[in-house]
This record gives structure tokens, C-alpha cells and sequence, in this order.
């Protein structure tokens, strides 16, 4: 028999209750992708944990490394952590459906970009890091992000270190609604390269800062580009190389 469960779907209370979640203010998402969960057999079932927020648009798409916020089919909005995520027996899904109301099957997309980002990430050397701390430029571009709407989905980095200084171009990706957050986004981080920028001259190239729809950014180009993630910048810093052990 087929199963109905899709990347997004929400474990209904009574299941989530048995895996540890007893409170309906905390949800348990299915992120292993919709063709896995078909045949799916054993302790193979990628889950993580939220519980309802209130809106914070530093949550949102993938801004956060360890945050995701969504909102439900029936107007909630959930914050999941990354740090729970974990596997449990693929049978679960046997014994029960979706919840239908809580479902967030058509941000399957992000969800999947979400969870791959905290094993995927930008590894700038230290001289790199720096150059971005001592001028501002880091501290910059996070404190747009912060401040934006919704509609900036991710910031991807193109870092030619072939080059001699290394040079960096940020792309701020949005989505329909996202253009002119991200266009001041983008002027945020170019304001702070012009100000500083003997802090930046002989050690990084900073190129640019540019808005780009989701549309317009083709898969050659994204494919030529690493996630930019503060919390992983430095090459002294290992980032995990599987999912953690629950």
C-alpha cells in the first residue's frame, strides 16, 4: 500500500506524543524527501522538532543555519531546530496520517535547502574572516538580513581564491516579493566596503553585493557558488559531516 506521506507533512499528536513530543505546541516535521518515504523500512525516517512562534524574519528561508520558520496550512507559524533533528523508525508513518491542517508540503524546497546547508558550507581562510570582521562587512550584511521582510530565501557566495587578493561577490536571492530587500541588503554590505575599505585593501576584493531573483539564477551559476553562513566561515571551525546521533 502506497503511503500518502510527503516531505513537509506533520506527524499528528498521538505519534508525536510517542516520540517524545507529549505537547500539541510542538510539531514533528518529515524532511526525508517524498520518493524516499514510499519503501522506506528501519530507523531511516529524518525528523525534527518545532514548537509555534511568533513571526521573526530571521527565520526565515534559510537564514538561519539552525532555525526555520513556517507557517501551517491553518495560519500557525512553527520554529524548527535543526539540532533535533533526527531518525526514528520509518513503521510510525504505517500507523497513522498527516496532519492535514499543519502540514507544510509546498515549502518542501526550503526545507530540503535548509537541512542541507548545515552540512554544505563556505570555508574562507583566516586572512578572509578577518578582513571581513576587522571591516564590518560580515556584521554588516547580518544585521540587513535581520532587519529585512520576508522574501530574501538565501545569500550565496562566489569566492575566487585563485585570485590575488581572494574576491568575494555576495548574490542576495529573493523571491517575488523580496526585490527591494534585498536591493537594500545589497546596499548595506556596499555602503560598509566603501568606508572601510583600507580594512579590505591587499587582503579580500569584495566585487559586489547583488539582488537576483530566484527565477533568474540559473543552475550554472548557483552551482559556481557556496552558502554564506556565519556560523561557518572560518576553516578553523569543522562543521559536522553526518546528521547527529540522537
Amino acid at each position: 500500500m502506497e503511503r500518502s506521506w510527503r516531505q513537509g507533512d506533520v506527524l499528528p499528536p498521538d505519534a508525536a506524543k510517542l516520540l517524545g513530543c507529549p505537547s500539541v505546541q510542538e510539531r514533528l516535521l518529515v524532511v526525508s524527501h517524498s520518493c524516499d518515504l514510499q519503501r522506506m523500512v528501519g530507523s531511516r525516517l529524518a525528523i525534527v522538532m518545532g514548537h509555534l512562534g511568533t513571526p521573526d524574519t530571521g527565520k526565515l528561508g534559510t537564514k538561519s543555519i539552525r532555525w526555520l520558520q513556517l507557517p501551517t496550512s491553518s495560519n500557525e507559524l512553527v520554529n524548527y531546530d535543526i539540532d533535533t533533528f533526527h531518525f526514528v523508525e520509518a513503521s510510525v508513518l504505517d500507523s497513522c496520517v498527516p496532519w492535514e491542517a499543519k502540514h507544510h508540503r509546498e515549502h518542501a524546497t526550503v526545507i530540503g535547502r535548509w537541512i542541507g546547508q548545515k552540512y554544505d558550507r563556505l570555508a574562507l581562510p583566516d586572512s578572509v574572516v578577518n578582513a571581513l570582521r576587522d571591516s564590518g562587512v560580515g556584521d554588516a550584511l547580518e544585521k540587513a538580513l535581520k532587519r529585512s521582510s520576508g522574501g530574501i530565501l538565501d545569500v550565496r557566495v562566489y569566492f575566487d581564491d585563485k585570485a590575488t587578493p581572494a574576491v568575494l561577490t555576495f548574490l542576495v536571492i529573493h523571491d517575488a516579493t523580496g526585490r527591494a530587500a534585498a536591493q537594500d541588503v545589497c546596499a548595506s554590505v556596499e555602503k560598509r566596503v566603501t568606508i572601510k575599505d583600507s580594512d579590505l585593501e591587499g587582503r579580500v576584493v569584495i566585487a559586489g553585493a547583488h539582488p537576483i531573483s530566484e527565477e533568474e539564477l540559473k543552475y550554472a551559476q548557483w552551482r559556481k557558488t557556496q552558502p554564506w553562513r556565519v556560523e561557518y566561515l572560518s576553516l578553523r571551525e569543522t562543521p559536522p559531516s553526518e546528521p547527529p546521533a540522537r
